[in-house]
């Protein structure tokens, strides 16, 4: 800021001023201002001084020199300072440095003079758009570009020259830059030149922005790609017809470099051997090490020979390996090309696959070797003739008319046929017809009878022109087949067609599509058709009901194709609406190829069969009811011994389930070993011969237990009465066989324990009789005395045997009523007091008030057997002990012990001793008075009470029996009672 008076002389001079001029105040103040800074006016002080007083400011631009002799450009405004009165007394000058805002603009200027240079003497095309398309300024070569002057193109918009299917791609591209998604784009488009003609161009396009970031307009720059475009499309075209070349001739191309070794391969060379474009590398060894090693010195050779300009091009088939390891044949073919000096440079050349080629030569060969060996082995006579005046010339025949002959085919070349020993009247025939194909341009087919001996074969001959051979005679070929076997074929099937025609059996052919073709006398019958009417439109759908049709249709024609027949039971439609059910075979018939060509069924109807069936079923039903019910053993084998059925009474029996037993060996699994082989021998003999109806013998049980089977065996056999198994019916005998073994011992027991005291009585009474012994002597009274003791034994036994029989037979029946046991032992010990008092026993008994709901008498007659037994057999002055208690186990069971002081019982006899008539020592029925009978009429009772019986003895220390019985303990228990009963 700078005061001056109205001479110019500075006043004032601010610091701004002093940091922008570099002058110090005491250097400006009084100094001129004008003078002292150089000022340069844009126009003359006299005029800026006139508008300041006039308009007391003024605003302008001025250059001034700084205190370093610097330029400085500021734009100053003036204002005028006036008195109280109004007289101009000073100026205000505030000076603002614009040195930089002018280089810049001056910058600006001339890039905008150089842009616009450029702009207008670009050799491309440029322009400015605005964002909704206008031209806004063009330069020169646009408008060569598209034909259009410069104020045309003003006037206009760029979508109005774009080509229609270039448009969308190119606003899409602006309308991504307007919303600052990208900042530049190119592409190639289409003008429409003002002519009409398309214009191919380059498009780049950016976008302006002013400081706000608004878009202000497109800079876009045009170049004409026209004739670039026409090369590329020509260069397209050519290269296409050159690849339609190769791909036409379906050849892979390649060039060698033959100094680097680097080959060009094409894509169908690699192709051709199933490799990506990308799969095999530019160098040689890409080539030799797929070369077939049989192949690849012959190839190296070649290529020499032609380096070496040996021959005038490359050209080897050999094989070359595919990626997936197989081998084709190549045909490779090239041209060198050679430097001054002679020396390979470069060689290209195609490769072709010769694969197919090669196998079709093969083929041909094998063909042709097939074709010999068909015409040399061929049954039918072949050859090659030539017509004579007369007769006929043999040139080649194959080795069946050699034989026919009765030569070799050799002998017969060049042989006529009358010298073979062909009649006159065969040949003139031949002839005829070798001139019938000559003359009607095909081949005649025609039949004669053959005279060898007394053999009259029919022939088959076909003969058909060739051509004319150089010594002008007519070439002619035949083909002769012996149909003898064919005719009797024929005569057969004709006989065959009788049988089919008379049969009862439907019997009927259809075509694949289910059309019938051929129905015999039977078929037609059934289904409504008179002899010789047209059936042609009757299908097999016709002839079944809806669901057999589906059975044959789903399942039958599809196995018979598959298989060649099926056979099913189905059923047929009569022509009065029946359904007859037959049992049906389809067959297929097939052409060697194996396409079926013919379908055929024959069927029979079933219907007396189906209710034959339907009784047979029934009474299997019924039988199998029957076996699987009844309470016997039935068990079936087959004819090799192994389980193919069993009753559920043999499992229940057993213990096995029918997995466990069906397919198993009866012999090996269910028969004990000692009875093996003997049965096995049976079984053999059963089936060869139908013995051993009926047999005896054991079985073994799951857990090991022999039952005792009575088998009744029936032999089965097949239709044809051949035997096939066994069907065996038994009864458990083995409880009835345990039960008659021992009334057999019981039987002989008893014979003998009862034969023993009447042997005693009758002698007795025999002596006494006879008078030998006085009846009133000693010895008389001692034998009186011994029959009275036999015949109270006998009575014991016989009341003891028939008690036990009683017991076990169920005769007697339990009388159970509430007792108490001291009660029961009570009345037990007073009946045997008599007894132990003779035998100078001491009974102690030890009881305790508990509730039973037994016999009473029976239990007594336990207590008193076993008290007995003890007495019999213990010492005098010994003690029995008789004690009752609750088991500590199952406090509701109640044992009982009768413990002595005896001899004791040896362990193995601890069991037997409750069978009957079992005793430890056979002569204590003697001394002791007992029948043996006691302790099995004591288990009897026990058991019977749902109780267990048993002894425990130490022999030379005594004995004690136990037996339980089930009851209850009374709420209130007594004291041991316990009772010393003595003399």
């Amino acid at each position: 800021m700078v005061v001056r008076d109205l001479n110019n002389n500075i006043t004032f001079w601010n610091r701004g001023a002093e940091e922008r001029y570099g002058f110090s105040q005491q250097e400006a103040l009084g100094a001129n201002i004008h003078a002292l800074l150089q000022t340069q006016f844009p126009q003359p002080l006299a005029e800026i001084e006139r508008e300041l007083f006039r308009q007391d400011c003024w605003e302008g631009e001025l250059r001034q020199i700084k205190r370093d002799r610097s330029t400085v450009i500021v734009t100053s405004r003036w204002a005028l300072q006036r008195d109280e009165e109004g007289k101009p007394i000073a100026i205000l000058a505030i000076n603002t440095d614009i040195t930089e805002y002018k280089r810049t603009q001056e910058s600006l200027r001339e890039s905008e003079e150089r842009f616009h240079g450029a702009f207008e003497h670009a050799p491309i095309g440029m322009a400015l758009v605005s964002p909704d398309g206008r031209w806004l300024q063009v330069n020169r070569s646009l408008c060569e570009i598209v034909g259009y002057s410069e104020q045309e193109l003003l006037t206009m918009k760029f979508q109005a020259i774009t080509h229609p299917d270039d448009l969308e791609t190119d606003l899409g591209s602006r309308h991504q830059m307007l919303a600052g998604e990208i900042r530049s784009y190119q592409l190639e488009k289409r003008y429409f030149h003002k002519c009409g003609q398309i214009v191919w161009i380059l498009l780049s396009v950016s976008l302006v922005r002013d400081a706000r970031g608004q878009p202000q307009y497109f800079v876009t720059q045009i170049q004409d790609i026209t004739e670039r475009k026409r090369a590329l499309e020509a260069l397209r075209e050519s290269e296409e017809r050159w690849q339609l070349a190769l791909r036409g001739n379906n050849d892979g191309i390649w060039d060698w470099n033959v100094k680097t070794n680097e080959v060009f391969f094409s894509a169908r060379w690699k192709e051709m051997l199933g490799y990506e474009d990308h799969e095999i590398s530019n160098h040689l060894d890409e080539w030799a090490k797929r070369v077939h090693p049989d192949d690849l010195e012959l190839v190296t050779q070649i290529i020499q020979d032609h380096f070496a300009k040996k021959t005038p091009f490359y050209i080897s088939e050999h094989r070359v390996q595919c990626k997936d390891g197989t081998y084709k044949w190549i045909l490779d073919r090239g041209q060198a090309l050679w430097d001054e000096a002679d020396n390979a440079v470069r060689m290209a050349g195609s490769h072709t696959d010769m694969t197919e080629r090669r196998q079709a030569e093969e083929a041909l060969r094998e063909q042709e070797a097939i074709l010999r060996s068909f015409y040399n082995s061929s049954p039918m006579m072949m050859g090659v003739v030539e017509l004579l005046e007369d007769d006929i010339l043999h040139l080649s025949d194959n080795q069946a008319t050699a034989n026919f002959f009765g030569t070799t085919p050799a002998a017969m070349q060049n042989r006529r046929a009358s010298q073979l020993g062909a009649p006159q009247s065969h040949i003139r025939q031949w002839i005829a017809y070798y001139q019938e194909s000559e003359r009607i341009g095909s081949p005649v087919r025609f039949e004669y009878n053959h005279n060898i001996g007394t053999d009259i074969r029919c022939l088959s001959a076909t003969v058909c022109f060739i051509g004319k051979a150089s010594s002008g005679r007519s070439r002619y070929s035949y083909v002769v087949d012996d149909i003898s076997d064919r005719q009797q074929a024929e005569e057969e099937r004709a006989k065959l067609i009788a049988i089919l025609e008379a049969t009862s059996d439907v019997v009927g052919t259809a075509s694949t599509d289910e059309r019938v073709s051929y129905l015999n006398r039977a078929a037609r019958k059934i289904f409504g058709f008179s002899e010789g009417e047209d059936f042609a439109n009757f299908t097999i759908a016709d002839a079944h009901p809806k669901w057999a049709y589906e059975l044959v249709r789903n399942e039958g024609i599809p196995a018979a194709m598959c298989s060649g027949v099926w056979v099913g039971e189905t059923a047929y439609l009569s022509h009065d609406g029946r359904e007859i059910p037959v049992s049906q075979v389809i067959i297929a018939h097939k052409s060697p190829d194996g396409r079926v060509k013919l379908l055929s069924t024959v069927a029979r109807d079933i219907t007396q069969q189906k209710q034959t069936e339907a009784s047979l079923r029934e009474a299997e039903r019924r039988w199998r009811f029957l076996l699987e019910n009844v309470r016997l053993v039935v068990v079936g084998l087959d004819g090799n011994g192994k389980v193919d059925y069993v009753n559920p009474y043999f499992l229940e029996l057993s213990g096995y389930t029918q997995e466990e037993v069906i397919g198993k060996d009866w012999f090996e699994n269910f028969i004990p070993r000692y009875q093996k082989q003997p049965l096995e021998k049976s079984f053999q003999e059963l089936l060869e011969q139908n013995f051993h109806p009926h047999y005896q013998n054991p079985i073994l049980t799951k857990s090991g237990e022999e039952r005792l089977i009575a088998w009744n065996n029936t032999l089965l056999q097949n239709s044809q009465g051949d035997a096939i198994g066994t069907m065996s019916i038994g009864e458990d005998i083995t409880e009835r066989h345990a039960m008659e073994r021992m009334k057999d011992e019981f039987l002989s027991v008893v014979s003998h324990e009862l034969r023993t005291p009447l042997t005693s009585i009758h002698g007795a009474l025999d002596l006494l009789a006879s008078g030998l012994i006085d009846a009133q002597s000693d010895k008389g009274k001692r034998v009186i005395d011994i029959a009275a003791e036999s015949a109270d034994r006998l009575v014991r036994l016989v009341n003891d045997i028939l008690e036990l029989e009683r017991l076990e037979s169920g005769k007697i029946s339990l009388v159970k009523q509430p007792c108490n046991v001291a009660d029961l032992l009570i009345k037990a010990t007073d009946l045997m007091q008599v007894m132990a008092n003779r035998a100078g026993i001491t009974l102690s008994v030890s009881s305790q008030d508990m509730k039973l709901d037994v016999d009473g008498d029976r239990i007594i007659q336990v207590l008193t057997n076993l008290l007995g037994n003890a007495i019999k057999f213990s010492s005098p002055g010994s003690t029995v002990w008789l004690t009752v208690k609750s088991e500590l186990v199952n406090p509701n069971t109640i044992l009982f012990e009768v413990q002595d002081q005896g001899r004791g019982i040896p362990v193995d006899k601890l069991e037997s001793i409750f069978e009957r008539f079992q005793q430890v020592d056979a002569s204590d029925s003697r001394k002791k008075g007992g029948t043996g009978l006691g302790l099995a009429i004591c288990r009897s009772i026990v058991q019977q009470h749902a109780g267990q019986i048993w002894a425990e003895s130490i022999l030379g220390k005594g004995s004690t029996f136990y037996f339980t019985l089930p009851g209850w303990i009374a709420e209130d228990v007594c004291d041991d009672n316990q009772a010393h009963l003595s003399d």
